[in-house]
Order: structure tokens, then C-alpha cells, then sequence
């Protein structure tokens, strides 16, 4: 067992509770303490094996540096982008911010050997980051074109043509995770009610996450998804925001199906 200071990289778009729900569900993930943490100062102070605090620090998206036996150990996250890259089917279905999917994931605790799904795949971005993790993926996606781009993102993932916004053809219990990144707009492929379409998603979670099992979605800030889930017997562990421009400001919750 160490102890190690870690040197915080606050990104100012995300609330704070995003920054602290994804340090504590990594530190429970890799069976890690964090002695002190102070987002102010951006520092925090963690305990556990030397292996799981590096595994650790290169998942986490806000741990810039480490600094162990007096030498620091620095993870740029810009490789991150420059080795991600996606094959798209046009500019409106870019794959999702890879800093967003991995935090929506490390939010949700995927690790190796876990079922993921996302029920709104597109052309598979979330999924890409869950396979590197070591995660089985299931994409489903309501557009035939989105669904050959995503099987040429990943290759070994499962595909599923369906309308996630009415029926999920998905057995009860059968996902340890479930992370998503919903239509914002009636400018998507489907032509439902965005409300109707978020209560149908929480159906979704509260259906096919087995009992402890994590849910991550980034939404559009009128929609009241966290209630939803709520209400189909979820805990919400976790509320905040992605102030991505004046004119969007994402919501991310993180629930846990008890």
C-alpha cells in the first residue's frame, strides 16, 4: 500500500459533483481511498496498491499528474483524442466527445468482462471507448447507415436495429451498465416526443441493469430524466452539468438500480 498526491485537472465545463462522483466510483472500482481531496487547490491524496492507483489515474479524466517515490507521473489526455479515429456517416453524427463517453463510463464503473448497452448507439462512440475498457458492448440504433458505420467503429460489438424510443427486445437483468447519449432534438432520426422518449429510457434502465447495476447518460438540461428514473426504482447517486456553449448545457446523471 502507497500513499501518492494527485495533481487535480479541473475542467471548468463540468460541475464539481461530476469531478468527485468520478474520483469515488474509481477509487471503489480499483478498491482505492481518497484521504483528502480539495478541488479548490486541485489536489487529493490517495491510498491503495501502487498498480491500481496507476490503473486508476490513466482512466480517471481529471487526474493530470501523480507523484510517486518523488517523481511525478504526468497522463495528458490528448492522446485520447488524436488515437480515436471513428469513421462518421455525416457531421451530425460525429462520435460523442471521447473526454464525455470515458467520464459517462468511469461514472457507470465499467470494467473488464461487463455488459454494456447503449440503447441510442449511433455510430458507436460510446461503445469504442467501453471496448477498450475490456467491456462486451451492445449497440442498438434505429438507423440502418448508423449501424454499418458502427460496425466498421467495432468490430467485435453487438448491433441491434431497433427503436429504442418505443421497444428494447432485451432480456430483464441482462446489463451491468447501461450508457447513453440520447436524442436532443426531434432533428434525430426519431420522430417522438423527447419527453416520451426519456420516460421510455428510465423503462429501459429500470428493466434490463441488473440489481446494482449503473446507468450514465448525458441529456438536455429541460428534460427531467433523473426523475424518471427515480420513479422506475433507480437511486441517483449523482446530478450535474456540461456547460458546453451558451446555447447547450448538458445534463449527466449517474443512478444505481437497487
Amino acid at each position: 500500500m502507497i500513499e501518492v498526491s494527485a495533481i487535480l485537472s479541473i475542467r471548468e465545463e463540468f460541475s464539481q459533483n461530476i469531478v468527485l462522483t468520478e474520483l469515488e466510483s474509481l477509487a471503489e472500482l480499483y478498491n482505492i481511498t481518497i484521504e483528502q481531496i480539495d478541488l479548490h487547490n486541485r489536489k487529493a491524496v490517495l491510498r491503495g496498491r501502487e498498480e491500481a492507483i496507476f490503473e486508476m489515474t490513466c482512466r480517471s479524466m481529471f487526474i493530470k499528474s501523480i507523484e510517486v517515490n518523488n517523481m511525478r507521473l504526468t497522463f495528458p489526455r490528448s492522446f485520447l483524442i488524436a488515437s480515436r479515429p471513428l469513421n462518421r456517416v455525416d457531421t451530425a453524427s460525429s462520435p460523442l466527445e471521447v473526454t464525455l463517453s470515458r467520464i459517462l463510463l468511469n461514472l457507470s464503473k465499467v470494467k473488464e468482462g461487463y455488459r454494456v448497452l447503449d440503447p441510442f448507439s449511433g455510430v458507436g462512440g460510446i461503445l469504442f471507448e467501453a471496448r477498450m475498457l475490456g467491456a462486451h458492448v451492445v449497440g442498438i440504433d434505429i438507423s440502418r447507415q448508423y449501424l454499418k458505420v458502427q460496425n466498421m467503429n467495432l468490430v467485435d460489438g453487438d448491433q441491434i436495429l431497433s427503436d429504442s424510443s418505443t421497444v428494447i427486445p432485451m432480456r430483464s437483468g441482462s446489463f451491468d451498465a447501461l450508457v447513453s447519449d440520447p436524442p436532443y432534438s426531434k432533428l434525430s432520426l426519431i420522430d417522438v416526443d423527447l419527453d416520451i422518449l426519456y420516460r421510455n429510457l428510465a423503462k429501459i434502465c429500470g428493466t434490463v441493469l441488473k440489481k446494482g447495476g449503473r446507468v450514465a447518460v448525458s441529456y438536455i438540461s429541460s428534460i427531467s430524466l433523473e426523475d424518471y428514473l427515480e420513479m422506475e426504482g433507480l437511486e441517483v447517486l449523482c446530478l450535474g452539468y456540461q456547460y458546453v456553449h451558451k446555447t447547450l448545457i448538458r445534463k449527466i446523471v449517474c443512478a444505481i438500480k437497487v
